[in-house]
């Protein structure tokens, strides 16, 4: 075996890619407001554990403007999420304005990055 090493947070296969089914607000939960952040994780991906604590505490004073929405990419029912945003990496956060996307982060994004997307 060669002396390469493989992280399985750092890439996920893509499978065939074919144009978005819906409009973003119908792969948000019904009580998303104006500004919305999905995460796509997994349980076995050590870095997306790491950054769940992140995300709901930059939610949590701001729980009436922004809403979170945890994505498994292991679930079956997130085919359309996955397909909708192509996450490439394991971590990704996409940050979400008025339904359109505004930005995609790959990896653990921490707070400060987040309150400086917000704050454009």
């Amino acid at each position: 075996m060669s002396g390469a090493v493989f992280s399985p947070c750092s890439a996920l296969r893509k499978g065939p890619q074919r144009p978005a089914p819906h409009k973003v607000n119908d792969l948000l939960p019904n009580e998303a407001t104006a500004i919305a952040l999905l995460k796509f994780g997994a349980d076995w991906c050590e870095s997306c554990q790491q950054q769940i604590p992140i995300l709901e505490g930059f939610v949590e004073d701001r729980s009436e403007e922004i809403t979170l929405t945890h994505v498994d990419v292991e679930e079956p029912g997130n085919t359309d999420r996955k397909r909708r945003f192509e996450p490439s990496a394991l971590p990704t956060t996409v940050v979400l304005l008025d339904d359109e996307p505004v930005t995609q982060f790959n990896g653990v994004v921490d707070r400060d990055t987040l309150e400086a997307t917000l704050q454009r």
